[in-house]
């Protein structure tokens, strides 16, 4: 069950990052991402408003830390994804996140069976592979900006995974509202010093929309499966977002994918029934 819902997570997550992908590239990355979490804490606090749930000072500190590391996060991926190739940009922020829980997990203790850490390297492996099917010498200048900033884009997110797995399981949905809060705080505040408006085109006011509920019903789920199961699995299956990134791009804007790519699908396809089966 963790796999499964971290998957779902990675799934939808990819769909938030083809959204706000595209609303970047109509207005700027960092209004895009205000508007996407206002969007995502209307709805977490409509949620827990049904279905109430205590936290504690402790479980609402984490939240905030993690609403931090992901709104600095979002605002790089959304820069990088308007800047560079979608099939590029997404892998490679995925691969860095993908990193920064299983590093976290080993660090806090937690020992892996030998068909997990299979099924690990193997849906890091994917994750790589999902980005290839360029040599460097024909990446363009924008690429390699786009692939820089998608990187430390990945370090954050998988620095506010980290710290949602750290709050307790009687918290409900109580730490991603303390995480949406803290996002618009610093991005608010963030768009304002650029002297920016807060006002999207009306072009991408839907995209922004649809961002912010695929990336709310992302981390519900990730946050579920988190607490069911292993930081380092659930970690790595819920980075695997360049999978609907990139079938998106595939389907909506004509994007070819490549042989790598294809592969590299595959490839996470067998990891995720290897670890669903540990």
């Amino acid at each position: 069950m963790p796999a499964l819902l971290a998957l779902v997570s990675s799934l939808l997550l990819g769909g938030a990052d083809f959204f706000g992908g595209l609303a970047a590239r109509r207005a700027p990355a960092a209004v895009v991402v205000v508007w996407s979490n206002a969007v995502g804490l209307v709805s977490a606090v409509i949620v827990i408003i049904v279905l109430p749930s205590p936290m504690t000072p402790t479980d609402l500190t984490w939240g905030l830390l993690a609403g931090t590391f992901g709104s600095v996060g979002a605002a790089l991926l959304y820069r990088a994804l308007a800047l560079g190739s979608m099939s590029l940009v997404a892998p490679a922020t995925a691969a860095a996140a993908a990193v920064v829980p299983v590093v976290a997990a080993a660090a806090l203790g937690q020992r892996l069976t030998t068909p997990a850490a299979i099924g690990l390297a193997g849906a890091l492996v994917s994750v790589i592979l999902i980005s290839g099917g360029r040599s460097a010498a024909r990446l363009n200048g924008a690429d390699v900006r786009g692939i820089g900033l998608a990187v430390l884009a990945g370090v954050c997110f998988g620095g506010f995974l980290v710290m949602l797995a750290q709050t307790s399981a009687d918290s409900g949905l109580g730490p991603l509202v303390g995480a949406r809060c803290a996002s618009l705080l610093i991005l608010v505040g963030l768009v304002r010093a650029r002297g920016q408006s807060l006002m999207l085109p009306r072009g991408a006011v839907r995209l922004s929309v649809a961002a912010g509920l695929l990336d709310m019903a992302a981390n519900v789920m990730f946050l579920l499966a988190v607490r069911l199961g292993d930081l380092a699995v659930v970690g790595l299956l819920a980075s695997l977002s360049p999978l609907g990134t990139v079938l998106l791009a595939r389907v909506l804007l004509n994007e070819r994918l490549r042989g790598p790519q294809r592969v590299g699908t595959a490839l996470a396809v067998g990891s995720i029934a290897v670890l669903s089966l540990r």
